[in-house]
């Protein structure tokens, strides 16, 4: 008789198996969401809202994970990435968080990205 901890969740599958009582298998749809592609109607731009304390210590924890070798370039990427697409970025951003974001960003460079600069962090 499975259990519902005998039953391993495939990332790839669009259902989720779940056992009854009975050991039979149910099957539910997966929660849909509003836009097929998972954005807003601006392209790339989030609809989170964020606040400078989140901000800050988010860009704080991805600098020291850069530092510390701990993360790949790659995840500092997306961080930056995650961060330019914030659509309040420019009512939160201000000269502290614009030096840990650059900082970021030139580490990325130092580490072989070909990366063009974003006007935002550099003027």
């Amino acid at each position: 008789m499975a259990t519902k901890r005998n039953i391993r969740r495939d990332a790839t599958s669009d259902e989720v198996p779940l056992v009854n009582q009975q050991g039979s298998q149910d099957r539910r749809e997966p929660v849909k969401s509003s836009n097929a592609r998972g954005r807003d109607k601006e392209e790339g731009a989030t609809d989170t809202k964020v606040s400078r304390e989140e901000l800050l210590a988010f860009l704080l924890n991805v600098r020291d994970k850069l530092v510390e070798g701990v993360a790949t370039p790659i995840y500092g990427m997306a961080a930056i990435n995650c961060l330019l697409g914030l659509k309040e970025l420019y009512g939160i951003i201000d000269e502290e968080l614009r030096e840990i974001a650059r900082d970021i960003w030139l580490r990325l460079e130092n580490a072989g990205l070909q990366l063009k600069r974003p006007p935002l962090l550099f003027t």
